[in-house]
């Protein structure tokens, strides 16, 4: 019936009462269709699906406010992946949508907020919405499709990702089938946690290994792959894991390089750049123990299918050589004698910490005990003081050079070879060896001697038993003159006029006529002294 046929007579519209057991039914619609709205106005809002009322505000609706009981996760990971909550209460109509409220209060609105149900809702950040900075901790807030608000405070928590506190990029350099320095990398937990490292991508250099618990990269590299003279760059990712699932990757290199003897891998080792291929000329070395471990120019050579590094040379015809120049002649003979011919070798000419090339007649190297002596020596003559290699281009008597400790034969051989790197070495003092064991000091020389040529060589490096000689300094060779004197040889100091000058050999001599000048220590024939740690 038409409103305008209701009776009114009669009826106090303003306490207007409706009886009876059914329901008043009051006008409905969509909220598109609201229209003509004043204050007190109630209606059935069918796209909200409740009843709704205009108040000075606006419309509101009639309805129980939603209800947020928990969310989960209530602790999320800081991310630019995909995070997701899920919101759990109950009176989530189906317009009802959540977003996060930071501590300061500000809205922080999901990539999408999906209502699943009166009692759930699911939250989704994902892209540019991520978390990504601690703000919390968060609020909850539903919002119903009617307006009505419920808030749990404070459900969420952020957990940072770790930061790093090593910078991006190149770790250093580590050298092959060396002891590396401990490279140590390093990362912070914001929550105060403990962080654990792990390689997530490529891989470090073979023999070498990551702590999870500290972060130290340790060991010896051994790819034992081919020289490469630029070296090789090892590219990883090492990811730091806070223990709750937040990770945080980087990116880093390790250049593995080879001790080639060039200025950024100086050798440590001649065998080292005989590996490298190096060709004979002088390299950059670095020795332990010796000059405080700086690098210095070296003379290399490769013989024998060993390589070998230059330990002294002398083109000195001056017949005070080597007692002006790299000899020390204090003390006992090797802890046994007291007659002052305990010789010890000394550094001799050096420029910045290697042998001078330049300007000096003679120059001496002691690498010190922290070089091996399990390799070998050799003895020979050079055409100059800046000649390169092992074999003899120098006055070679016989062709008997080079003499190499590994030539030795006797009972002592192998003893004395040792014992004449350490004396080039500068760890230990000058020493007698003889064909046998009475001729010289029985006990106390080795026995050990070189048969090259046709000639037997004697090693004389203190002083000469007989008639003892404070100018003797040589190894001998075998020779005897009618006199039944040992005719002198290579590295022997010759004071003229006496009976030491039978034959053309090479020594630091001053002129005698039976003495060939093509042998002399000289410009032209340079003794030189080599060792070798293969």
């Amino acid at each position: 019936m038409p409103i305008s046929k209701i009776k009114t007579t009669g009826v106090d519209l303003d306490n207007l009462e409706i009886g009876g057991t059914e329901a008043a039914r009051m006008p409905q619609g969509t909220t598109a269709e609201r229209a003509n709205a004043q204050v007190g106005d109630i209606r059935y809002n069918s796209t909200l699906d409740t009843l709704e009322q205009y108040k000075s505000t606006g419309w509101e609706g009639i309805a129980s406010p939603p209800v947020v009981t928990s969310v989960s996760p209530d602790n999320i990971n800081e991310s630019d992946t995909t995070q997701t909550l899920v919101v759990t209460g109950s009176a989530f109509d189906t317009q009802a949508t959540a977003v996060l409220l930071t501590a300061g209060n500000v809205t922080r609105a999901p990539t999408t907020s999906v209502r699943n149900s009166a009692t759930q809702i699911t939250m989704t950040y994902s892209g540019g919405d991520t978390l990504t900075t601690d703000e919390g901790p968060y609020s909850i807030r539903v919002t119903n499709g009617t307006g009505l608000v419920g808030t749990l405070s404070g459900a969420v928590t952020l957990d940072d990702a770790p930061n790093w506190t090593t910078a991006a990029g190149s770790l250093g350099t580590v050298i092959e089938d060396e002891a590396m320095s401990t490279i140590t990398v390093a990362a912070t937990d914001p929550e105060g946690g403990t962080i654990s490292y792990s390689v997530t991508g490529g891989a470090l250099p073979a023999g070498t290994s990551l702590g999870s618990a500290n972060g130290q990269i340790t060991g010896t590299p051994n790819e034992s792959d081919a020289y490469n003279a630029s070296g090789v760059t090892h590219n990883f990712t090492i990811t730091a894991n806070d223990g709750t699932g937040n990770t945080t990757p980087r990116a880093f290199s390790i250049l593995r390089r080879y001790r080639d003897g060039s200025a950024a891998a100086p050798a440590s080792l001649p065998s080292q750049i005989r590996f490298a291929g190096g060709a004979d000329g002088v390299y950059k070395f670095a020795v332990p123990g010796y000059y405080n471990g700086a690098t210095f120019d070296a003379r290399y050579a490769t013989y024998n299918n060993k390589g070998w590094i230059e330990v002294l040379f002398s083109q000195d015809s001056n017949t005070q050589t080597p007692w002006n120049h790299w000899l020390a002649t204090t003390g006992g003979y090797d802890g046994n004698q007291t007659d002052g011919s305990n010789y010890w070798m000394i550094n001799h000419n050096r420029v910045a910490g290697g042998l001078d090339y330049t300007s000096a007649t003679s120059g001496s190297i002691l690498l010190g005990a922290q070089f091996p002596t399990s390799g070998d020596i050799a003895f020979t003559t050079k055409s100059s003081r800046s000649a390169d290699g092992v074999a003899a281009s120098g006055a070679n008597q016989s062709s008997a050079y080079p003499l190499l400790g590994s030539q030795l034969s006797g009972t002592d051989a192998s003893t004395v070879k040792t014992e004449l790197i350490k004396y080039f070495l500068g760890t230990r003092a000058g020493f007698h060896a003889s064909n046998n064991s009475g001729g010289q000091r029985p006990g106390i020389d080795y026995i050990a001697t070189w048969s090259k040529s046709s000639l037997s060589f004697d090693i004389i490096l203190a002083r000469r038993e007989g008639s003892p000689q404070t100018d003797e300094w040589h190894i001998q060779d075998g020779v005897q003159a009618a006199n039944s004197t040992y005719s002198p040889n290579y590295g022997y100091r010759y004071a003229p006029g006496n009976t030491y000058d039978q034959d053309a050999v090479g020594s630091w001599s001053s002129g005698s006529a039976a003495k060939a000048s093509t042998y002399n220590i000289d410009s032209g024939n340079v003794m030189s002294i080599w060792i070798t740690d293969e």
